[in-house]
């Protein structure tokens, strides 16, 4: 009966580091993307087809781009490269490669 207790309490202890490293592994891996990768991303944040962004755009230029496309922007970025950015950062970007800048510590390529 003892051994079984102690492999029994062995299991459980494996099973709670295993969930300990599960639970940091968002926080240990920084994700990236390419600039093609993140063109994309902006097309999908402003609903246009993929391709429609090629990094030379002015933000003014791009019709859907406002309020509704700039929470999706900072969401996006959140959500798939771990990447914060400020409301005052984002306000000041006039063009795509403002946005390229703001996102370059996670961009590859």
């Amino acid at each position: 009966m003892a051994i079984y207790q102690s492999a029994h309490w062995q299991f459980r202890r494996g099973m709670l580091e295993l969930l300990v490293l599960l639970c940091l592994l968002p926080a240990t891996f920084e994700s990236t993307m390419t600039k093609t990768e993140f063109y994309l991303l902006i097309d999908e944040v402003i609903e246009a087809a993929p391709g429609i962004i090629i990094g030379d755009e002015s933000l003014s230029a791009i019709l859907t781009w406002d309020s509704l496309a700039v929470i999706g922007f900072i969401s996006a970025l959140d959500k798939r490269l771990q990447l914060s950015v400020t409301a005052r950062a984002l306000s000041e970007a006039r063009t795509v490669q403002d946005l390229v800048a703001l996102a370059s510590a996670r961009l590859v390529g």
